[in-house]
């Protein structure tokens, strides 16, 4: 009925004004354009969403996420929950929230994950920023204000990892099982990314290409 009712609206202006519908997609545009621009595009926000893409998969690529994973999912093991929670929760480290589902989806059900341990996944997830920029730029404005960049890191973005799954696990989420998943599969990039670079095959340098 909306659709319906708009239709009629957007022929009538085009029958009895042409001019009208222009004049507001103009009006909308020059609204728009100072914030898309200047502010996001060229702006200080849309580099900073570029650099932290960039430094985000190279780090991928050098093994910072497999690295990761091999660290928690032990500590999962002596929490008594399946190891896959956490893997989502490492992937959104880096603000990559899309792969964290796409990838980690799949390795949930693979390893048995109950629905509490799903629920208990996605609630560890989102303890982490949505972007990797905005880690970037909250390490800036602390540095700038002089405070321990370590213990913050350690403490909003690390620690979260173990005390969230500890206490979910407890108090709301408490079908978990603590199982073995055997062969971890790796998840750093052994493609290269361009044919250039397969003399560079096996080397350290080649996933920067």
């Amino acid at each position: 009925m909306v659709g319906i009712v708009l239709l009629c609206i957007c022929l009538l202006m085009l029958l009895l004004s042409p001019t009208s519908l222009s004049g507001l997609f103009n009006s909308i545009l020059d609204s728009v354009r100072p914030v898309v621009v200047d502010v996001f595009l060229t702006g200080v926000v849309g580099t900073a969403i570029i650099v932290s893409v960039i430094i985000g998969r190279l780090l991928e690529r050098l093994g910072f996420t497999d690295a990761l994973v091999r660290i928690f999912v032990p500590a999962m093991k002596l929490l008594g929950v399946n190891p896959a929670v956490i893997i989502p929760s490492v992937y959104n480290i880096f603000g990559d929230i899309n792969a964290a589902g796409k990838i980690s989806g799949p390795i949930l059900k693979k390893a048995g994950a109950t629905k509490d341990e799903q629920k208990l996944a996605v609630a560890t997830m989102v303890q982490s920023q949505q972007s990797f920029s905005t880690f970037m730029l909250g390490l800036m404005a602390l540095t700038f204000a002089g405070v321990n960049v370590f213990a913050v890191v350690l403490l909003a973005v690390f620690l979260p990892l173990v005390i969230s799954p500890l206490i979910l696990s407890k108090v709301l989420y408490r079908d978990v099982k603590r199982v073995e998943i055997g062969h971890l599969p790796t998840f750093t990039p052994s493609a290269t990314s361009c044919p250039h670079c397969s003399a560079l095959r096996g080397r350290a340098w080649s996933c920067c290409c």
